[in-house]
């Protein structure tokens, strides 16, 4: 009776080179390890330059090497992903092999004598061995997914992440936006579907509000807590705007101000269980808030104020020892808050606007107010606009993260205008316009810096330029080519999404190498000019001197 050998196909599922995978998982670890070292030299250079280096230059600098530092931390995890499939596939690789082995062994036991058996035995190796390599492809092409960037968390390359509930379709929707300081940013939302119970679709027994924690360093979603009421006033329900000192939480609504302790709030992320505020204050405006410089800053969306509101040792707003409303464009969702000047969100829950606002410490001059052109979006919306439904935005280390609500829920009705937007959106303060908060006008900038610390943070950050070079080098020449994974139809996919995933990793570190280096060359320029700048001023001195002898 004829049969099928099942040799052929075991050779085919073993053909693959266990040691090849793990060479090449190798290959990212020792990238990743550079890239710890390349971040630790960028740190290490931004402070010695930073140490003792003032004025608009120093901080344009410290803002390029965050950033540089945050790309490397992005790529970080780019290649984490990559190098968590290499072990996936390699685990999965020996599980195929012992599986095809112990498969195949009771074909290869038979004997002469067990020649009428073959056919029955060929029959359910072959099974066997289908059966394995299914479930190895099966894993294969599901690891493949895990590097195609499809439905992964955090900032993507274009400064923009998309936030886990609050996707459209979904019941929540971003309204507020605050920066612990550190590396916390903390999102307020509210029940979308309009009705402010909490029942449906948020959950029975659940409040129609919550917060969300985000990792600022990654764009990933850490956690989060729902908010209550303190058993006189309800909990929010619509959760204009949310501030934090790190200490304490405040978030508008419902015509208050709800004081939370953000120990608590920690302590309660995941649990389902609301937290109850420990103080809510009536304000004069509770449409957004921010916290800066000491003080609550409340403003009303209808009647365009703001307000200045001092904050009790307790984290208790005091509204009666609020100044003067300060006059706001229209629509305002919140306020970034700076030393001379306000940095103004505007949406009609459709637009997207930004306007600055001239402020001093003693008065406010209004006719000084300009709009900014704020980029963003999906290019091409019909209506014109480049971004929609921006909401409230922190400025953090030379950028602007904005959030948005117009990808949520409530915001999906009309089909023929493109809404989607992601949750949040970072942006520039190059790309704005804008200087550095506290930043001198040029006439007045003036620096201050020893020129050798400067050339001495060039050298560590040519260190760290060097050691990037040869990661992406190692990342945009590797490649797991298909045989080693056997010789099996997933294979070729795994591959060629690995491939790509490592690409674009070393095609960064590839752009990083020139930025971190063009920083490095920037220093030693600095310092060039700095040192020509001390010996005018010496030789102008020692002239002047000269004259009184």
């Amino acid at each position: 009776m004829p049969f099928l050998d099942p040799e052929p196909l075991y050779a085919k599922l073993t053909s693959g080179d266990a040691a090849g995978i793990a060479e090449v998982g190798a290959t990212i670890a020792d990238a990743k390890t550079s890239l710890q070292t390349v971040a630790d030299g960028i740190s290490d250079g931004a402070l010695r330059a930073a140490r003792s280096w003032h004025g608009k230059a120093a901080a344009e600098f410290v803002g390029k090497a965050k950033q540089s530092s945050r790309t490397v931390a992005e790529v970080y995890a780019q290649l984490n992903t990559a190098e968590a499939a290499v072990k996936g596939a390699a685990k999965a690789y020996s599980a195929l092999r012992t599986s095809a082995d112990t498969a195949i062994g009771p074909w290869r036991k038979l004997g002469l004598t067990d020649l009428l058996e073959a056919p029955e035995i060929a029959m359910k190796t072959i099974r066997a061995l289908t059966v394995a390599q299914q479930t190895y492809e099966s894993r294969l092409t599901a690891l493949a997914a895990t590097t195609d960037g499809g439905g992964s968390e955090g900032w993507d390359s274009d400064g923009n992440a998309d936030i886990s509930g609050v996707n459209p379709g979904e019941p929540w929707t971003s309204q507020g936006l605050a920066y612990d300081g550190k590396n916390l940013l903390v999102g307020s939302y509210h029940d979308g579907d309009g009705d402010g119970s909490g029942d449906s679709p948020v959950g029975p027994g659940l409040t129609p509000s919550r917060l969300t924690y985000v990792d600022y360093e990654t764009g990933v979603e850490t956690g989060n807590v729902y908010l209550n009421g303190n058993g006189e006033v309800g909990a929010p329900t619509h959760t204009g705007g949310v501030a934090t000192d790190g200490e304490h939480v405040w978030v508008s609504s419902n015509g208050y101000v709800y004081v939370y302790d953000k120990a608590e709030l920690d302590a309660a992320q995941d649990s389902g269980k609301p937290v109850n505020a420990v103080d809510v204050v009536d304000t004069p405006a509770h449409s957004y808030v921010t916290y800066a410089q000491g003080k609550l800053f409340v403003g009303d969306y209808t009647n365009n104020r703001l307000y200045e509101v001092p904050v009790g040792p307790d984290g208790s707003p005091r509204p009666d020892e609020a100044g003067d409303p300060i006059e706001t464009p229209n629509n305002v969702q919140g306020v970034v808050v700076r030393d001379d000047e306000f940095i103004f969100s505007s949406s009609d829950g459709h637009s997207g606007k930004f306007y600055r606002q001239d402020r001093t410490p003693e008065w406010y001059d209004f006719n000084d107010r300009e709009e900014i052109e704020l980029k963003g979006g999906e290019p091409g919306n019909e209506d014109g606009y480049d971004s929609h439904g921006v909401e409230e935005a922190v400025e953090i280390d030379g950028e602007i993260v904005l959030a948005h609500e117009s990808g949520a829920y409530g915001y999906q009705k009309n089909p023929g205008s493109k809404w989607d937007e992601p949750e949040l959106t970072r942006i520039s303060l190059d790309e704005l316009g804008l200087d550095p908060d506290g930043a001198l006008s040029p006439g007045d900038a003036g620096y201050e810096t020893d020129p050798d610390s400067l050339v001495g943070a060039a050298g560590v950050l040519d260190g760290a330029t060097s050691t990037l070079s040869t990661a992406a080098g190692a990342m945009s020449r590797l490649q797991l080519v298909p045989h080693l994974l056997g010789d099996v139809p997933a294979a070729t996919t795994f591959s060629d999404a690995l491939t790509k995933h490592v690409t674009a990793a070393g095609d960064r570190l590839t752009a990083g190498v020139e930025t971190v280096g063009g920083i490095a060359d920037s220093l030693v320029t600095g310092a060039d000019t700095y040192r020509r700048v001390e010996d005018g001023v010496k030789e102008g001195l020692d002239k002047l001197g000269g004259l009184f002898r």
